[in-house]
């Protein structure tokens, strides 16, 4: 539908899950490389649309668990943090060309997503119910089991890495847009990627989870 329309929030949504996918290699396969290529993504993600910053939080995450010397962790944040800003600039040249027009700009839109007034219903809770229709109860309820499995995972593990960034950009990135005046469902689309590997993880987890018992295969298939 969002495609439909030609609107940002969908080329935004295919960076952020591309920041997801390559920020979780360099963490399993960490060097230099593998966190540029995450932080470009990032980059992209900033260069479609300017809340897709959110996205570096998650290369940077990543740097940050890997290493066990203090002296890599560093080194990956800087690498995964300065690719960010040059695919940021090379995909919005006129930031550079035309600097006063483009800080103009962008501090009429900051202007125009100023904190929300209060209202009957919270920011949070509108996008809530979006989720949730869009979802639905089914599937709703399973993407609340796996945030609850990815949040135990991320304290007790294993793979402490892998659940953290599961969790840090729907985090920073719901916290952002439920504090704009506007308001559009859309807005929540770069956390459906993730909220689809919440309801896989609760899913495989649940089908794992009636092998302990005796079922019948068949059964079980079917379940």
């Amino acid at each position: 539908r969002e495609s439909h329309f030609v609107l940002t929030d969908v080329p935004l949504t295919f960076c952020v899950a591309l920041t997801l996918l390559l920020a979780l290699r360099a963490a399993e396969h960490p060097a230099l490389l593998a966190f540029v290529a995450a932080g470009a993504a990032a980059g992209l993600a900033a260069g479609v649309k300017y809340n897709g910053l959110m996205a570096l939080s998650m290369p940077l995450v990543a740097a940050f668990m890997s290493g066990r010397r203090r002296s890599a962790q560093m080194m990956w944040t800087m690498a995964a943090a300065t690719a960010c800003v040059l695919a940021f600039f090379v995909t919005t040249p006129y930031a550079i060309v035309a600097l006063p027009e483009f800080l103009n700009g962008f501090g009429t839109q900051a202007a125009a997503f100023a904190p929300r007034q209060p209202s009957a219903e919270p920011s949070w809770l509108v996008y809530l119910k979006h989720l949730r229709l869009t979802l639905g109860w089914p599937g709703s309820l399973l993407a609340l089991a796996g945030l609850v499995l990815a949040a135990v995972r991320s304290v007790r593990g294993p793979g402490h890495v892998r659940w953290v960034l599961l969790l840090v950009f729907p985090a920073v990135y719901f916290y952002l847009i439920t504090g704009w005046t506007f308001l559009f469902a859309r807005y929540a689309l770069p956390m459906v990627p993730f909220i689809a590997l919440w309801i896989a993880i609760a899913t495989i987890s649940g089908v794992s989870l009636l092998r302990r018992f005796d079922i019948p295969r068949a059964l079980r298939t079917a379940v």
